[in-house]
């Protein structure tokens, strides 16, 4: 990813997809999955999960150790960076 500063003042962001990968389906990710009012923090350039003070996990992982595996509602995502990702893109700039 590549960030820049356009000619109006706006800052650009270039992204190029470097992998994929088949993943199985996620009810957390599921915009129309029944949700609660509980939020779990969800970091938005990594796309780990927060299960603890700054415990970062893949979501899979991250399911399985909030007890989210049998929900029949999942929390809010709330969209945030983490610590990792921010310390990244601050050495990028």
């Amino acid at each position: 990813m590549s960030i820049s500063g356009a000619e109006d003042g706006a800052v650009c962001f270039t992204v190029n997809t470097v992998a994929t990968a088949d993943r199985e389906y996620q009810p957390l990710l599921d915009r129309r999955f029944p949700r609660t009012e509980d939020e779990v923090p969800f970091c938005s350039w990594c796309n780990k999960i927060c299960v603890g003070t700054n415990m970062w996990h893949e979501v899979e992982d991250g399911v399985q150790e909030l007890g989210l595996i049998d929900a029949d509602r999942m929390p809010i995502l709330d969209p945030v960076i983490c610590e990792a990702c921010y310390e990244l893109r601050q050495s990028a700039i």
